[in-house]
């Protein structure tokens, strides 16, 4: 009884190994899987089709991300070891069916940016009962509506472990009861930055039942009233950030510092706590006084249209600071510079940036109303919900319309700190004509500008922009001068394949595109600007002209210097050749790679018969600094540079083509001499690899020969294993007795006649509709074939010998046999009735002069039994 107790422990073992291996395999298919000491790590981020289903996990995967596919819901189990579990970005919207349970060794649980919301229906009560030791929640990105917490308490109480909790913080949102039994969470991260988050007023109590936390992110809440002391219950507080909700202001300042000497405040982040636009804001003594008590090493009270440090701020600054910044402000130079030694432990101050403009757009239109020093913030928080609302249907714009003063033709706003993309507007100016605004920060053109069809000239150089879309050049129909130089706009433009960019500047008499970075212009670029006369592309990587320019008849002046040109093509100079008929233009060349060689002959000889048209035409040079050619003696140096080629062009062509083509003609007749020959040792290396000797027992394959699959996979595995040839008692060892090779119209006289009487007798035979491998070529399979079997079988019929892949195995068994075996004697023939209706083929000619065949006889025939002991004999008797 003992023994076959050990047995069944054994076979269980062994049953268990074999199911890891499939569910691995099953998954790991698609995704990458790594084998750690703990367990299985398996990445299956964005890897997964709509259509893949999981229906289970391996049982030691410790270790899964299934972010960014299509899971819409959980339907499988996780193995009971899992530590890691990622299934952010995707569809899930219910977590019905207790899809954690039993992970008692969860750490990391991510269900970001998915579409749960925070309702009972979502997060039930028993949701996360076996989760004890989980320690990171990340939920953001998904609850957007309106809550009562009171209903999701219990569901979030049980999770014991939790230390760091993402959430996104809808309105009316409050940590009830329930989470006072979170005693270990000590990071809150509730950043409108990274999630939703509306919480728009913090009470007295907001954080009563969380008195653990060590780390607060309220950035970028809404925030806009804070009431007095609502951290002072949080004493193991050291880090908080409340930047980012515009509507605070420094007013606020106090009721959100009030009661922090109670914590362990450490860090503190006040950044962009004022609306965009205004006038400067000072920072005062009594924003910052309740500081004073605190032990805070680090401060931040940047982006704050801060305009003065008022006098005693900095003396009421904690004396432990060591980080302080004021970046991103107006600061101007005030008494506050006489009192930084009182800050005497300070190692870092930042002031950076404090010239940088606001983003204009689209932050210019929003309303925003930042709380003020003279406000006491007593309202109820009924009343102030009320008040958000109201401000929050203000916010809704339909339209932006800029009113200029009705005769103006010029607006000046070059080097102004402009900032941002300009923005979908609309011009109220009928009489403007002119707009100047380079140099400023303009970075994306993609808004269309409406009421900026008259506008004749424009400026927008030096912006640092490196977007443009056809929506804003469709506005500017009128443009006769446009300076778009000394921006990045290479990348937009080449993009451009369909020249949309400029299609609507008819009228465009002046065009300047210099240092742009421009490496290719498409060809229909400058199509429609049948007006232009003066161009500039200098100071670009310019290889080539390739672009339209016929049309531009006229053109007066193109610079095209300090690019990489080397010459032009015929196409170009027969287009400049046309427009030189018809005006008087001037090309600018200097500072270019020209080439002075035999190979640019044609274009310098056009150059020089032309030269009255290149301006400073004597200064050109060749990129070749060792060529004696000078334009400033062209004639002479051309004349030279022409005989030099003259000698031995007509040579240097005539034997080069001689060459090529005897070469091609001996290679074409030895490669169709050879193809057989070739093809067969391309594949032979690949073959040797996968070479098999069975070391199998007799009797055991006797036992496997029924089962096919087992039997491929045991070969397949032992071919890893042994060389393509193992010797056993001096003798070549094959696994299968033959590879049959036949076409599928005899498909049914190989699986109806041949395989039955064949294995009837002992023989293995190798049929590609049952050992070919899904998933490898064609190739391999049949090479595999060949160099696995004893002898290859032919079953040659008509539809055999037109089959391609047929006359390809046929061909590679021949080659096997005369390269590898040393005998054509390796393939026989079965020859099929219907081969003698017409005459014989000369791909079989071989075999049927030495006799390597078997005619098969009527059906109803006496030879039938002969043909059936020759063909069991020459298999047996081959290798």
């Amino acid at each position: 009884m003992e023994v076959y107790r050990w047995l069944l422990f054994v076979y269980l073992y062994y049953f268990q190994g074999i199911l890891m291996a499939t569910e691995s395999t099953y998954l790991c298919n698609v995704c990458k899987c790594t084998r750690l000491k703990k367990g299985l790590k398996i990445d299956c981020s964005g890897q997964l089709k709509k259509e893949f289903k999981i229906t289970s996990l391996p049982v030691d995967t410790m270790w899964i991300d299934l972010s960014e596919n299509y899971i819409k819901e959980i339907k499988w189990k996780f193995p009971k070891k899992i530590e890691f579990i990622n299934l952010s970005r995707n569809n899930i919207s219910a977590l019905l069916g207790k899809p954690f349970s039993g992970l008692k060794n969860l750490r990391y649980l991510n269900l970001e940016e998915n579409n749960l919301t925070l309702t009972e229906s979502v997060f039930y009560p028993d949701l996360f009962l076996s989760l004890r030791s989980l320690g990171t929640l990340n939920i953001k990105k998904n609850a957007k509506n309106n809550v009562n917490s009171n209903a999701i308490d219990r569901a979030f109480s049980r999770l014991v472990s939790l230390k760091t909790l993402k959430v996104d913080i809808p309105l009316n949102f409050t940590f009830g009861e329930g989470f006072k039994n979170l005693r270990k969470l000590s990071v809150l991260d509730a950043s409108g930055i990274t999630g939703f988050c509306n919480i728009w007023s913090i009470s007295a109590d907001f954080f009563k039942n969380i008195p653990f936390l060590k780390e607060i992110d309220i950035s970028k809440c809404k925030i806009s009233h804070i009431s007095k002391g609502p951290f002072k219950l949080l004493p193991h507080l050291k880090k908080l950030d409340i930047s980012h909700n515009k509507e605070l202001g420094f007013a606020s300042l106090p009721n959100a510092t009030f009661g922090l000497n109670e914590t362990s405040i450490q860090v503190f982040y006040a950044d962009d706590i004022h609306c965009t636009l205004g006038i400067g804001t000072k920072m005062r003594i009594s924003h910052i006084e309740n500081l004073w008590f605190t032990k805070l090493v680090e401060a931040s009270f940047a982006q704050n249209r801060m305009e003065l440090i008022g006098k005693g701020v900095l003396p009421n600054m904690p004396t432990t600071l060591e980080k302080l910044s004021f970046a991103l402000n107006r600061l101007t130079t005030g008494i506050y510079l006489f009192e930084f030694f009182s800050l005497r432990n300070l190692k870092e101050y930042n002031m950076t940036l404090l010239l940088k403009p606001v983003k204009y757009f689209p932050e210019v239109f929003e309303e925003c109303n930042e709380r003020k020093d003279f406000e006491i913030s007593v309202v109820s928080s009924k009343n102030k919900y009320h008040e958000y609302l109201n401000v929050q249907r203000k916010r809704v714009l339909t339209n932006i319309t800029v009113y200029l003063p009705p005769n103006l033709e010029t607006i000046y706003a070059n080097s102004s700190k402009l900032y941002g993309g300009i923005p979908k507007v609309t011009l109220n100016a009928t009489k403007l004509r002119n707009i100047y605004v380079q140099n400023n920060l303009f970075f994306s053109w993609d808004q269309p500008v409406f009421g900026f069809d008259l506008v004749e000239n424009v400026d927008l150089s030096d912006n640092f922009c490196s977007r443009i879309s056809p929506r804003f050049t469709a506005s500017g129909t009128g443009l006769k001068y446009l300076n778009i130089a000394r921006n990045f706009l290479s990348r937009p433009i080449q993009m451009d394949k369909r020249c949309q960019l400029f299609k609507y500047q008819r009228k465009l008499e002046e065009f300047d595109l210099s240092n742009n970075r421009l490496i290719h212009l498409p060809i229909c670029t400058f199509q429609n600007m049948v007006k232009l006369r003066k161009l500039k592309l200098n100071h670009n990587k310019l290889i080539g002209v390739n672009f339209r320019i016929h049309h531009m008849t006229n053109l007066s002046y193109i610079d095209l210097s300090d690019n990489r040109l080397t010459g032009f093509t015929n196409e170009t100079m027969q287009a400049f050749s046309h427009i030189f008929k018809k005006s008087k233009l001037l090309i600018n060349l200097q500072r270019n790679n020209l080439y002075c060689s035999c190979q640019n002959l044609e274009f310098l000889t056009w150059l020089y018969v032309n030269r009255i048209y290149f301006l400073n035409f004597q200064k050109y040079s060749c990129s070749d600094r060792s060529n004696q050619f000078n334009f400033h003696y062209m004639e002479q140096s051309l004349q030279k540079l022409q005989l030099d080629c003259m000698d031995y062009d007509f040579w240097i062509i005539t034997t080069t083509v001689s060459i090529t083509l005897v070469t091609s003609v001996i290679l074409v007749i030895i490669i169709r001499k050879n193809i057989w020959h070739i093809r067969y040792f391309l594949h032979k290396s690949k073959r040797h690899n996968d070479g098999f000797t069975s070391n199998i027992k007799e009797e055991e394959l006797s036992n496997l020969i029924t089962e096919p699959d087992l039997l491929s996979s045991i070969a397949d595995e032992s071919f890893e294993r042994t060389s393509q040839y193992g010797m056993m008692q001096g003798q070549r060892q094959y696994f299968y007795h033959a590879f049959i090779s036949y076409v599928g119209e005899n498909r049914g006289f190989v699986f109806q006649k041949m395989k039955p009487k064949l294995e009837a007798k002992g023989l293995r035979l190798l049929i590609r509709d049952i050992h070919f491998e899904i998933g490898n070529s064609k190739i391999d399979n049949i090479m595999k074939a060949i160099g696995r079997s004893q002898s290859t079988i032919c079953v040659v019929s008509k539809a055999y010998l037109k089959s391609k892949w047929r006359t390809y195995e046929l061909n590679m068994a021949k080659m096997e046999g005369l390269k590898e075996r040393g005998t054509l004697g390796y393939v026989r023939l079965i020859l099929m009735s219907d081969l003698f209706e017409g005459g014989c083929d000369t791909a079989i000619k071989d075999f049927i002069e030495k006799k390597l065949f078997l005619d098969y006889p009527p059906e109803d025939s006496s030879l039938q039994e002969e043909f059936w002991e020759n063909l069991i004999r020459v298999i047996k008797n081959t290798g």
